[in-house]
């Protein structure tokens, strides 16, 4: 069993029934909400999927960490669901939502396994170091790694510099089957930049071997509320792909406050744009989220996060979702029908943000060019990425 916080404030219990996850609110307090899909009541909630309830799921590590935790863990804690998972990872974890867990055989496994040190590694260090010292965040940082996503990554408290605060960062690798994957993120976060999205603090290392994002759910007070659309169409991280770019809009049209409603939606056209001329295709359920930090007074939009050229790997990958029922990459027309009929924008914002995002890929384009003459060890994947926008735009 593990007691849910909501601002340092006890909210809940829960816990594993047989197959099910239980959560039941120990409030009657309607701004102590969990989620945005589960207001306070008497009843409890009940999720059957053998996974936990979308809002809690979201703190479960897929891919390469979850592999790591399993590794580790199994020997200790026999079979590894997700409430035990979260209940090793609840000590790390912060924010709006935080986690005590009742088992004492967890705590004291987390005590003696993890550590948590203020390391003296800064992001200076990380950003200029020859050495790839991913391993070694890897052992100071794990058990605070409550973060989703495929790609092998750590979530990290860092200083920027010494005598500064320390703050939150992901940092990110590029794994053995998607080679400078971390470069090809860099360059796309630029291009969504100068699109005129909203996007994380991003540097990437001198070796190429890292990315580093600075949170932007953290060193907020009070902490604000994060939700992926997954969460919000009551999704688990396996079924981040079932879906549709239409449904995706309307969890926007319905969870975002009124005076940020268009702004969000927007924002999502100019992503959604962003996807086809990048050719990414993983922009699935989990890679689109919510912001708020009394509710739904005032959710919006989050930044862009994850945003690659997945076709540079995979030459004939497809969107993640679908859109008028298909998967596909889309055209000009059928996106901007898109944005007016679902993003709610006129034909003539459309067709504004489309251009935008035409100049932001070209400008993008002269830097990651320069990018590739200056590093020729990226000569290949450079080349590989650039012949991906150009087709897209042409």
């Amino acid at each position: 069993m593990i007691d849910v916080y909501v601002n340092q404030q006890k909210v809940g219990t829960l816990s594993k029934e047989g197959r099910e996850y239980v959560f039941t609110y120990h409030t009657t307090a309607p701004a102590l909400f969990v989620s945005l899909t589960m207001p306070v009541r008497e009843r409890s909630y009940v999720f059957s999927h053998d996974q936990l309830h979308p809002i809690f799921n979201q703190y479960i590590p897929e891919g390469y960490l979850l592999e790591l935790f399993r590794n580790l863990l199994s020997k200790q804690l026999g079979e590894i669901d997700e409430l035990k998972l979260l209940a090793v990872l609840a000590p790390g974890i912060t924010g709006r939502l935080t986690f005590v867990p009742h088992d004492s055989a967890i705590q004291q496994l987390v005590t003696t396994s993890s550590k948590y040190p203020k390391t003296s590694i800064s992001v200076d260090t990380i950003l200029h170091s020859p050495e790839d010292v991913f391993e070694e965040l890897i052992q100071h940082f794990l058990f605070r790694s409550a973060i989703g996503g495929v790609q092998p990554k750590v979530l990290a408290t860092l200083q920027e510099r010494v005598s500064l605060p320390y703050q939150d960062y992901i940092i990110k690798t590029s794994g053995d089957h998607y080679p400078f994957l971390t470069v090809n993120e860099y360059f796309c976060l630029r291009a969504a930049q100068s699109a005129g999205c909203q996007v994380p603090e991003v540097y990437l290392s001198d070796n190429q071997k890292l990315l580093v994002i600075k949170r932007f759910t953290a060193n907020h007070n009070p902490a604000p509320g994060f939700e992926e659309v997954a969460v919000l169409l009551g999704k688990t991280n396996r079924q981040k792909y079932e879906g549709s770019y239409e449904q995706v809009a309307r969890a926007f049209q319905v969870f975002t406050a009124p005076q940020h409603r268009i702004e969000s939606l927007e924002q999502l056209f100019r992503m959604m744009v962003l996807m086809v001329l990048l050719r990414n295709g993983d922009a699935h359920l989990k890679n689109f989220g919510l912001l708020y930090t009394t509710g739904i007074d005032d959710a919006h939009i989050s930044p862009v996060y994850d945003l690659v050229t997945t076709t540079c790997y995979l030459p004939r990958d497809i969107p993640a979702l679908t859109l008028n029922g298909n998967k596909r990459w889309w055209t000009k027309k059928q996106l901007c029908a898109f944005g007016e009929r679902f993003c709610l924008l006129p034909p003539y914002r459309t067709n504004e943000i489309w251009e935008q995002c035409i100049y932001a890929i070209e400008h993008t384009k002269k830097e990651l060019q320069e990018y590739t003459r200056e590093h020729p060890i990226f000569r290949d994947m450079g080349e590989r990425i650039l012949h991906q926008w150009q087709s897209a735009v042409s």
